[in-house]
């Protein structure tokens, strides 16, 4: 035999003594034709010796035959554990040797790795280290650690992103299902694929759900525990189905076909799955999963039906659920009792009391909405039973199309081949010409549009050599511009969406939410997605226009402050994300206060503002005190000129050594420069600024214990705490907590005074910016009696530090607090003499 032939101990000897190409050449084609990987003496001996000494000179042909000695589990493990203890290292010898090794597991990560580590009959503790090695991600986490660390890059696309490993994994999948690998250790990688990310999801139903392929799917599904069973079954229907197969338009014969492909579902279907089924917020997906409930035993699905009425009927989900959810758990309730035709449980459902009381509560409520989705489905189940409708509300606008529905689908005289239904499925899209539908998606995925006139449709400027867009209809609802937001950015017409959906929001959402609940119920989740928003297709307006939709959600629901704190306290985001959440808390407390701020007037109109940032990734890389969370740094630059006017200059004048020598009388305050005396824009503003405005971020920068982002820590704790300044100018003139937000203001930046350095000038500007402020909107004598150890604290700070800013505008504005603090402690010391001479 072949492994018989391979002596590995004089393998191992010419190794080590510097073998020629040709004695090298001779030894690694040893491995190929070995039955069994080389033994790890070998494996140590090639990453100590050979893989440092001559890898990178080797031809193409002999490092790819030192490759295949990897993709074995001894391999690819020894090699892992190289390049893990290396990525910590900084020195240039180490980087040198990351690279080299990187290179090599570059050429061993291809599509003969997996199905050469698993084979018929490996072990299954060599499947569990397969598992944790690739496919729960270690080996794809260590390469991005070090590349973020080291700046050391690995040449393989597979791993350029979760996406791409994701590809890769589902592929060498779908090939151990080919070779016939066991079921159970198919299905450990699964569920670690399933759990990867959101793409991989996608991926493997992708793959799988194909008529040469799905056979694989369904012994790996029949082989799993029933939990995981209805796991991969909502996963299914709710993600891929919904969104990829059932995305566009569906005819009755589609969803006939996939009803003949999927009703081995049908035992797994529970309440959870359907309810989860029906916040799809798809027609069409209610309709085929009622069509599979009927091959559920009856009495099980005339007990989840059963089940479904009294949620339809509860008076709490009545009155806090949207319409719009209700709409869609009415519409499934009407396509499964269809599917109940001609039954004797149909016939009793009408006089059957958990029925009646369904009907009976939604008669009761003060909802018109609510009411007539209660009297539609009265009136279907009448109509279903062949009796005379009760209410009979043909012809009225309100959910008419629910009444008009004729888009009921009957399984009973239904007979498809299951090749026949597969074609059906896969018969391509015909609403648009190929050509045109191959361009378009190519030049999404290249990225090749042009957003640099903000002031014109998607369409304007684009080449006229090239097919013009498909126009995309605004949205109506909030509902309509969350799917919008959310839309998958692979989908066709994906960039149209999410343009139209920024640029329609905050008009949207203004005439929204003076009326209904609508913004209410979908604030939070508009919030989420409008945070979690990235610029996929790098728009040059993208973080302005994102911004804008986000004030008008707080300025739509305030509420919904407590839930962007919990993001911003938990979630996983970017620097510039988190920035974009405080200057909407910001910028959407002055609205409600009454200021109108050009940038966020301007978003009202079709026209955004333009946005003067740099391409995100270089933004970062150049954030400097000058053009930093425009526009709110030039609302705060506003008020620093009104409290500041001619006294910052004077004061540059008057100080030398950080003492003051003289007090400029000329110092008078000009409050009406600074705040505006338009009314608020809701009544109660001024108790609602500090309980859902500024507390709530008191309390976030408290339960983090302490901010460190590294290098931007301090251009994020300088946005903080200019968010905070703003809030106190907007809360002026008489929020019902004014002086408790100051106190919160002193206690959380003086603090903060004793540890930053004299460059972090971002937080210095911000914390001055504050302090001016608080002196100029509350009475000066209660300040100096109720915070005397903090003002003197901040006095001997500027006295020690004013000299060292180096920047002029900062250093301004320091000067004009330090000859603030002076004037009013030598007033109040002036106060305290004439008080204490008075009494002799």
């Amino acid at each position: 035999m072949a492994s018989q032939v391979v002596d590995w101990d004089a393998t191992i000897t010419v190794l080590k003594s510097e073998p020629s190409l040709e004695q090298l050449n001779d030894i690694v084609s040893a491995f190929i034709v070995a039955e069994k990987p080389p033994v790890l003496a070998v494996i140590t001996t090639l990453l100590n010796y050979t893989v440092p000494q001559t890898y990178t000179s080797l031809p193409q042909k002999t490092q790819k035959n030192i490759s295949r000695a990897f993709q074995s589990l001894i391999g690819l493990g020894n090699l892992y554990l190289k390049i893990s203890l290396l990525k910590n290292q900084s020195n240039n010898d180490e980087k040198k040797l990351l690279s080299i090794y990187l290179k090599l597991l570059s050429s061993v990560f291809n599509e003969d790795l997996i199905p050469s580590i698993i084979r018929p009959g490996t072990k299954l503790i060599e499947v569990k280290e397969t598992d944790k090695l690739l496919f729960k991600g270690k080996v794809f986490a260590t390469i991005n650690e070090i590349y973020v660390k080291s700046g050391v890059e690995i040449e393989n696309k597979d791993f350029s992103s979760s996406n791409s490993y994701a590809a890769f994994l589902n592929l060498s999948l779908l090939q151990l299902h080919r070779n016939g690998i066991d079921l159970v250790h198919i299905n450990i990688f699964l569920s670690s694929i399933l759990n990867f990310n959101t793409s991989g999801v996608f991926q493997y139903f992708d793959l799988l759900f194909d008529p040469d392929n799905w056979t694989y799917f369904l012994e790996s599904f029949y082989l799993m525990k029933k939990f995981q069973k209805k796991e991969i079954i909502s996963r299914l229907f709710t993600q891929f189905i919904n969104k990829n197969v059932l995305a566009r338009e569906s005819s009755e014969e589609k969803l006939l076909a996939l009803f003949h492909i999927l009703e081995f579902s049908s035992d797994t279907f529970d309440e959870n799955i359907v309810e989860k089924v029906i916040s799809s917020l798809n027609f069409k997906l209610n309709t085929l999963v009622s069509l599979i409930l009927t091959k559920t035993p009856e009495e099980k699905l005339n007990s989840l039906i059963i089940k479904i009425l009294e949620k339809w009927s509860d008076e709490n989900i009545m009155k806090t659920e949207s319409i719009v959810l209700q709409e869609y758990r009415t519409h499934f309730a009407m396509h499964l009792l269809y599917q109940k035709r001609n039954t004797r449980f149909l016939e009793d459902l009408m006089g059957n009391k958990i029925f009646l009381d369904a009907i009976s509560n939604r008669l009761q409520s003060f909802s018109d909405s609510v009411k007539s989705l209660g009297v539609i489905l009265a009136d279907k189940v009448c109509e279903f039973n062949g009796k005379p409708k009760i209410f009979n509300l043909d012809g009225i606008q309100m959910f008419s199309h629910l009444i008009e529905d004729d888009t009921y689908v009957d399984i009973k005289s239904s007979s498809i081949l299951l090749g026949d239904a597969w074609k059906t499925v896969k018969q391509p899209m015909v609403e648009e010409p190929p050509e045109l539908a191959s361009e378009v998606m190519s030049s999404y995925k290249g990225k090749v549009i042009d957003s640099d006139d903000e002031s014109e449709d998607e369409s304007d400027g684009d080449d006229p050599s090239l097919p013009a867009n498909k126009n995309v209809a605004d949205p109506l609802y909030i509902k309509d511009l969350l799917e919008y937001i959310t839309v998958d950015t692979k989908k066709p017409q994906a960039y149209e969406m999410r343009r139209k959906a920024l640029k329609i929001g905050p008009t949207l959402i203004r005439q929204k939410f003076s009326f209904g609940s609508e913004v209410q119920f979908y604030s939070e989740d508009l919030a989420t997605n409008l945070v979690g928003m990235t610029n996929y297709f790098d728009d040059k307006d993208f973080e302005s226009s994102k911004l804008n939709c986000l004030i008008s959600v707080i300025v739509g629901n305030p509420k919904v402050t407590h839930h962007m704190c919990k993001l911003l306290l938990t979630g996983d985001y970017s620097l510039q994300q988190r920035m974009c959440i405080l200057s909407s808390f910001s910028l959407a407390a002055r609205e409600l206060r009454g200021f109108k701020d050009e940038a966020v007037i301007s978003s009202y109109e079709t026209k955004s503002f333009p946005s003067k940032r740099l391409p995100d990734n270089l933004h970062l890389k150049y954030l400097s005190l000058e053009d930093r969370a425009s526009p709110v740094s030039s609302i705060e630059r506003s008020i620093q000129d009104g409290l500041m006017a001619e006294a910052s200059n004077e004061a540059s004048d008057k100080i030398v050594g950080g003492k003051v020598l003289r007090i400029s009388s000329k110092f008078k305050r000009n409050r009406e420069s600074v705040l505006s005396l338009e009314k608020p824009k809701f009544g109660d503003f001024y108790r609602i600024i500090g309980k859902q405005f500024f507390f709530p971020l008191i309390n976030v920068w408290y339960e983090t214990g302490e901010i460190d982002i590294g290098h931007y820590t301090t251009v994020f704790m300088g946005h903080y705490i200019q968010t905070l300044s703003l809030l106190l100018h907007c809360a002026y003139p008489s929020a019902s907590n004014l002086r408790d937000m100051i106190k919160e203001f002193y206690s959380l930046v003086v603090p903060l005074l004793k540890r930053i350095n004299n460059d972090e000038l971002q937080i210095i500007e911000s914390a001055v910016t504050g302090f001016l402020l608080i002196f100029d909107i509350v009475d000066e004598q209660y300040l100096i009696t109720t915070h005397l150890n903090e003002i003197q604290q901040i006095q001997t700070w500027l006295s020690i530090s004013w000299e060292s800013i180096i920047d002029n505008r900062v250093k301004s504005i320091c000067a004009g607090l330090l000859l603030r603090i002076s004037t009013v402690s030598e007033a109040y010391e002036r106060t305290i003499l004439d008080q204490v001479n008075s009494l002799y």
